[in-house]
C-alpha cells in the first residue's frame, strides 16, 4: 500500500502502468535480485519525497515520469532473462512483455499495430490475440491508452500550448489530434484543460 500522501497526489496512477494478467492457473512470481530490489526501493523513496515536498515546482510531472521507471526496469530485466529465446517461438505472455517494452519506446511516433507486429515477427492478428489474452486489451487499445496518458499529462500543464502538444505527441496536425482526443474521450482538448484547471483550483 502506498503512503497516503503519495496516493493523494497521484490522480492518474492506474492509467500509467500496464498490468499483464497471466491467469490464475500459472501463479507466476518474478524474483528480483538484491541489486534490483535496492534500486526499486530508491525509486519509491524518491516518489514519496516528491509527493510530500511542499516546495517542489513540478510534482505532477515528476511523479508521472518516475512511475514509468520501475516498469521500464522490469521489462528490461525480464527481456534479459528470456533473450535467448527466438521471438518467433515466444509464448503469448512473452509476446505481451516484448510488445509493452516496444510500446513504451515507440508509441509517440508509431501508432499502428502493424509496426509492432513486424518488430516481433508475428502477424497483427496473432499479436492482437496474444495481448488480449494476457492483458485484457488489444494492441490498438494499448496504443490509444499510452497516447492519451501523454496528452492528459501535457494538457494538465497550462504552460504547454496546444500546438506544442501536437508536436510532442507527433500528430500530423492539430485537427488530427483534436479528432483523436474527441473520439476517445468525448470531450475537446480545451474542455479537458479547463476542467482540470478548475479541479486543481478547488483542491
Amino acid at each position: 500500500m502506498l503512503p497516503a500522501p503519495l496516493r493523494s497526489r497521484i490522480k492518474c496512477g492506474n492509467r500509467l502502468v500496464p498490468v499483464l494478467d497471466t491467469g490464475p492457473q500459472k501463479n507466476r512470481r518474478y524474483r528480483l535480485s538484491q541489486e534490483k530490489a535496492e534500486q526499486f526501493s530508491l525509486y519509491f523513496r524518491l516518489l514519496y519525497n516528491r509527493a510530500t515536498s511542499p516546495t517542489y515546482l513540478f510534482t505532477k510531472e515528476s511523479i508521472t515520469n518516475l512511475l514509468k521507471l520501475p516498469f521500464l526496469e522490469l521489462y528490461a530485466d525480464y527481456y534479459s532473462t528470456v533473450k535467448e529465446h527466438k521471438v518467433t517461438t515466444l509464448h503469448k505472455e512473452e509476446i505481451g512483455y516484448f510488445f509493452l517494452d516496444l510500446l513504451l519506446k515507440h508509441y509517440k511516433e508509431n501508432k499502428e499495430v502493424a509496426f509492432y507486429a513486424e518488430k516481433l515477427h508475428v502477424s497483427s492478428k496473432y499479436l492482437t490475440e496474444a495481448l488480449t489474452l494476457v492483458s485484457g486489451k488489444s494492441p490498438k487499445e494499448w496504443i490509444i491508452h499510452y497516447t492519451l496518458q501523454e496528452i492528459y499529462a501535457l494538457l494538465e500543464n497550462p504552460s504547454i500550448s496546444i500546438q506544442e502538444i501536437v508536436q510532442r505527441t507527433r500528430f500530423a496536425n492539430l485537427a488530427t489530434l483534436r479528432r483523436f482526443f474527441k473520439r476517445h474521450t468525448g470531450t475537446s482538448l480545451l474542455q479537458y484543460r479547463k476542467q482540470d484547471l478548475y479541479k486543481n483550483n478547488q483542491q
